[in-house]
């Protein structure tokens, strides 16, 4: 259900259509999570462990926010390791034992995320005589920290992204004789029915984590491991952001969007075991594939009447 509330966003679908650089970054941070929760899972979790480990450090070296990745599995393994009443018998467990899995997810989350960013970086820095990985690193950081924070049109604050204020467009062009001019416009926005909802389950999911954490331990069952996974990845996804002071766009939100697209897709299977919430999760998927159409001839930079273009553009802000 997560891949198919992926599939209907629109900001997903301009970044692939241009192969743009953020692609890469989801792909290989997500692909190194779920090697590294299928390991969680197998009898041997190394070997799936290693390779996660492996696509994390290629994420980290397209952008330095696939860090993001890494900090969503380490505060999701760091939250299943808190005790529980369910999980009290894992305090019997020898010292000795308990230290294992944390060497593993050191050597995984670490140690080899580490070392494949720096052999990634190895046919740059040959072909770059006199360059250190450090004088590299610092020109990075300098031109960040030297990029102001309005640089841009487009830039957009990031407290802003889940709201979609400002998204980017790529592409903007007149066909046709005068009088019967088209517009084919290419924007880099979500779908924006998609994304509203993402926002609310996100916050309803935050809801339901703070009743989780009030309730008493009797009464306390596990929380739910996908809303936790999702919540704690759209906050390592998103919040540091709040950190930066250059000039940001919407398409930095990716990662957090589509954690959120899990936590959805959780509050959706949860309504479709009853025949009321079956309704309303058929409705609201139904809405957002309906959004994902009226939208479509901007992500594709279909040609449009100026009225029909100037539908689709409610917001000054997203033109």
């Amino acid at each position: 259900l997560t891949g198919c509330l992926v599939a209907l966003d629109g900001l997903l679908l301009v970044e692939s259509r241009y192969a743009l650089i953020n692609l890469y970054l989801v792909f290989f941070g997500l692909l190194g999570q779920v090697l590294w929760l299928k390991g969680r899972r197998a009898e041997h979790p190394l070997g799936w462990q290693l390779l996660g480990g492996i696509a994390l450090g290629a994420s980290v070296s397209v952008k330095w926010n696939g860090l993001g990745y890494l900090a969503g599995l380490a505060l999701y393994g760091l939250a299943r390791s808190l005790p529980t009443p369910a999980g009290r018998e894992a305090e019997a467990i020898p010292w000795r034992e308990r230290w294992r899995p944390w060497a593993r997810h050191g050597l995984c989350l670490g140690v080899v995320p580490a070392a494949t960013y720096l052999l990634l970086w190895q046919p740059h820095l040959r072909q770059s005589p006199g360059a250190t990985l450090l004088t590299l690193h610092q020109q990075i950081l300098g031109y960040h920290q030297n990029l102001g924070a309005t640089v841009h049109p487009y830039c957009s604050p990031w407290w802003s992204w889940p709201l979609m204020l400002r998204p980017v467009s790529y592409f903007y062009a007149k066909v046709g004789p005068a009088g019967q001019e088209l517009i084919g416009n290419v924007q880099g926005m979500g779908n924006p029915v998609l994304w509203g909802l993402v926002a609310g389950a996100v916050l309803l999911g935050l809801g339901y984590g703070v009743w989780w954490t009030r309730s008493t331990t009797e009464e306390r069952e596990p929380c739910p491991s996908p809303l936790l996974f999702g919540l704690l990845n759209v906050a390592a996804n998103w919040l540091p952001w709040a950190l930066a002071r250059r000039c940001l766009f919407i398409y930095h939100y990716l990662p957090a969007l589509i954690a959120g697209c899990l936590v959805l897709a959780w509050w959706l299977d949860e309504a479709w075991k009853g025949p009321a919430g079956r309704l309303l999760a058929g409705m609201l998927l139904g809405l957002i594939g309906l959004g994902f159409y009226f939208w479509l001839p901007i992500y594709l930079g279909l040609p449009l009447t100026p009225a029909e273009w100037q539908r689709r553009f409610p917001f000054s802000g997203w033109i």
